[in-house]
């Protein structure tokens, strides 16, 4: 049996990639793979689909900053907002 075709893990691997209009926020949730680690190329193909999604709707991607501030606001409460060091945007933008 080739070695691509065997099962893994117990396990299913899926992106949530952040989106927002500048108002609103959301998420978009793609699966990656079953049982089977996901590769670079799998991981840039759901970007570029969760990219063309929310842009089809009238999103964008979050920047670096706004996804840290949700970050901090969802899992531990903050209400302040909160810079980031090295500009907005994010240091590697693989869905171009």
């Amino acid at each position: 049996m080739k070695d691509n075709l065997k099962l893994k893990g117990p396990y299913e691997t899926e992106i949530t990639v952040h989106i927002t209009d500048g108002n609103n926020e959301g998420k978009i949730t793609v699966g990656l793979s079953l049982a089977t680690l996901p590769t670079q190329e799998d991981i840039d193909e759901a970007l570029a689909k969760a990219k063309a999604t929310a842009e089809d709707n009238g999103f964008r991607l979050m920047s670096k900053s706004e996804f840290f501030n949700t970050m901090m606001r969802e899992r531990l409460g903050a209400t302040e907002r909160f810079s980031c060091p090295g500009g907005d945007e994010w240091a590697t933008d693989s869905v171009g």
